[in-house]
């Protein structure tokens, strides 16, 4: 019952006020199916080619969310989206975590057939057992989505894509191999983007970025001083800051919401130490 109520919820937000959310395509990737849970049947679903695109499509105001990938329990993080995530205006008001279970899709009916297999990087990561075991002498070849490796394989006889069960049916292939990933706790969070500030719920997380100055101790300093404060982390991600000396942007996950003092606080003192810093956005904390 309470799932048909957020249905009808979302659904009726999604008519009203005529979302447009970008997601990289084709259809038939996890995030195109994790999209239509969190917004509701009725959304808009926008495919783009590349995660890039997607951000892209909401800065023009094409689009009026993200939901982008940004880690894996298995894989890690995800890299496309944390460049994005450093540049982008936009602020993250939503998160989702979910199970990721993992097919073997083909035009073919057994695995002795299957010369290729065609998936996105993180998904031969995170099914790289099976395959050294089941198809040791098969090639893979990465491509830019899951969905788009369903598409690649239904037009080769002699290939599979790792892929969800949504592919299979919308590209008419078989199922050979059914749920091969190596964790069965295997687990991908979601972000997602807009232009405004989500509402406070008293379970939140916040998303900060953050340079430190090139010199020892610098990112201790900020660690030590919100561990003498009790101030609780999530998450803590870096990136090289792609300007060629070394530098690195931190992206950290703080338990609350902007609007608590506690919270204040914690992002005084990291602004106040770093190089460079921006506020990426509060959120309710996902349950998964």
């Amino acid at each position: 019952l309470g799932r048909c109520v957020r249905e009808i919820r979302l659904t009726g937000l999604a008519l009203e006020q005529g979302r447009d959310v970008a997601f990289l395509g084709p259809a038939g990737t996890y995030t195109h199916a994790e999209l239509k849970k969190h917004f509701g049947g009725a959304v808009n679903a926008v495919a783009q080619e590349d995660i890039a695109a997607i951000f892209r499509s909401v800065e023009s105001r094409a689009c009026d969310y993200v939901v982008a990938p940004i880690e894996n329990s298995v894989g890690g993080s995800v890299n496309e989206t944390l460049d994005c995530l450093a540049d982008t205006p936009l602020k993250v008001c939503g998160e989702i975590v979910t199970a990721i279970h993992h097919q073997l899709l083909s035009k073919a009916t057994s695995l002795e057939k299957i010369k290729h297999v065609y998936a996105h990087s993180q998904a031969f990561q995170q099914c790289r057992q099976w395959l050294q075991t089941h198809l040791p002498r098969a090639e893979l070849i990465a491509q830019s989505s899951n969905a788009a490796a369903a598409s690649r394989a239904a037009q080769d006889v002699d290939a599979a894509a790792i892929a969800s069960r949504e592919a299979a049916s919308l590209y008419g292939l078989n199922g050979l191999a059914q749920n091969i990933e190596d964790n069965p706790h295997n687990t991908t969070r979601f972000v997602v983007l807009g232009r405004n500030q989500a509402a406070a719920t008293g379970d939140d997380r916040t998303m900060v970025m953050f340079s430190m100055p090139n010199q020892a101790g610098a990112l201790h300093g900020v660690l030590g001083v919100l561990a003498e404060r009790e101030i609780s982390m999530s998450r803590i991600e870096s990136r090289p800051l792609r300007n060629g000396q070394w530098d690195y942007l931190f992206f950290v996950d703080l338990l609350g919401q902007t609007d608590e003092d506690s919270v204040k606080g914690e992002v005084q003192v990291i602004c106040a130490r770093a190089a460079l810093f921006k506020l990426r956005g509060s959120f309710p904390r996902a349950v998964g």
